[in-house]
């Protein structure tokens, strides 16, 4: 992911900047060598103008997920000059869509449903309810779940369904 950084000179002479970046983890490791760049390194803003660098922020650089954040540090030699810029970016865990689609009892798209996840071997629980359509779709890390449903969860209901899957593989592997 490339974003452009401008810079405006108001004054009457040209800035010539040094550009650099540093980045860390949440935990204050510093992020992979490559994760972040910036280019060009030296940049002339001309009095009463503007110049433009790329920032770059490189996923595939290192092996540590998460977030990373610092900044681009923009500096005059003499010093008179210095300005950041803060930069960041989210380094997901390996994850994929799962698209849930409730039926009832007559094979039409119902909303009136609850879905539970549980992640096994891991602490992860959710609840999900779609009160519209019956299709829900969820980004979750790769794993292995179990999935229970519930059609018409309402005690009122004269029916309901209750589907339960104990394991579900969620993966690269096409169903």
């Amino acid at each position: 992911m490339t974003s452009q950084l401008t810079y405006r000179n108001l004054g009457t002479q040209p800035v010539t900047l040094e550009l650099s970046v540093d980045a860390f983890s949440v935990d204050g490791k510093p992020a992979a060598e490559g994760m972040f760049s910036v280019s060009p390194q030296r940049l002339t803003v001309p009095a009463g103008g503007e110049a433009s660098a790329n920032v770059t922020a490189d996923t595939r650089a290192g092996s540590a997920d998460g977030t990373f954040g610092g900044s681009v540090t923009a500096a005059s030699a003499d010093g008179t000059v210095q300005v950041r810029t803060a930069v960041g970016v989210e380094r997901e865990i390996e994850s994929y869509d799962l698209t849930l689609k409730h039926l009832d009892e007559n094979g039409e798209p119902t909303g009136d449903t609850a879905t539970s996840l549980e992640a096994i071997g891991r602490k992860f629980y959710e609840s999900y309810a779609d009160a519209e359509d019956g299709e829900l779709t969820v980004r979750l890390p790769k794993g292995d779940y179990t999935l229970s449903g519930v059609i018409h969860p309402d005690y009122t209901s004269p029916t309901h369904a209750v589907l339960v899957q104990p394991r579900l593989r969620l993966d690269a592997t096409p169903a």
